[in-house]
């Protein structure tokens, strides 16, 4: 089996041609062709997300998150809402398991599930606790990545999503982690509020865009500028409206 993304605009038939160059003692005309979208692929794939791979959190929320965006379970499934509440703490955070400890990791992911589905109108519980937990840890531990720290740029994106929970982390004692804090506050205003001059940031790219033409504007895509490092995010948009999007795969399997 051979198969490869046809990209917006690509020649369709040079890319058959590059497939069934790719068969090696078979006659590549036999093979089956088999075209679908991006859009049909997760659709497909929806199914088996909606009930959990295990009984962790994680396994959890995501069967929640994609039972209530695709509109597989109208509602949410209050059975799956009650475990996944039952493995968060008396501070706030949420652990891996029932009874486990509690993990700025995987409160972040939680957060961040729970935060997409109220952006789009479902009920969430209460999470300040998990927030506060969040913006705690966040400061108080100089933990690696790898260790299950999450980045300044995941948790400035997460904690974003809750904007009406106060930042109420005071400098703390150690010198070092009094440091960060600081360094954290003056990078994070640099970034978001800059001086127009550079151009960086969310204040920089408004008003690089109140300059433009309202025709250049008009013809950006809805995941213009939104590259994320590997990819692209698309948020809030359509992917059949999306300049960047993959209208289809071509997948070749021989008969």
């Amino acid at each position: 089996t051979h198969s490869a993304v046809l990209l917006h605009g690509a020649d369709r038939e040079a890319l058959l041609r590059d497939l069934r160059s790719r068969f090696v003692n078979v006659d590549p005309d036999q093979a089956e062709l088999q075209e679908k979208s991006v859009k049909q692929m997760v659709e497909d794939a929806i199914p088996s997300k909606v009930e959990p791979d295990g009984k962790d959190v994680l396994s959890l929320s995501e069967a929640y998150y994609v039972g209530l965006l695709s509109g597989a379970v109208p509602g949410g499934d209050k059975e799956i809402l009650d475990k996944i509440l039952a493995c968060r703490n008396s501070d706030g955070g949420f652990g891996w398991f029932e009874g486990m400890t509690s993990s700025q990791m995987i409160t972040a992911v939680l957060l961040e599930r729970f935060g997409k589905l109220r952006s789009r109108g479902f009920p969430v519980p209460e999470l300040s606790a998990a927030v506060k937990f969040l913006d705690d840890k966040h400061f108080s531990t100089s933990y690696p990545y790898w260790c299950g720290s999450v980045s300044d740029e995941q948790y400035m994106y997460i904690r974003s999503l809750y904007p009406e929970v106060a930042f109420t982390v005071k400098p703390r004692l150690d010198k070092e982690l009094s440091k960060r804090l600081s360094e954290f506050r003056s990078d994070a205003k640099s970034y978001l509020v800059p001086r127009k001059k550079d151009g960086r940031g969310l204040q920089g790219q408004e008003d690089q865009d109140a300059q433009e033409p309202p025709l250049r504007r008009r013809r950006q895509g809805p995941c213009q500028g939104m590259g994320h490092k590997a990819g692209h995010r698309f948020k809030d948009a359509q992917v059949s409206d999306c300049r960047c999007q993959f209208p289809g795969r071509i997948c070749c399997t021989p008969c």
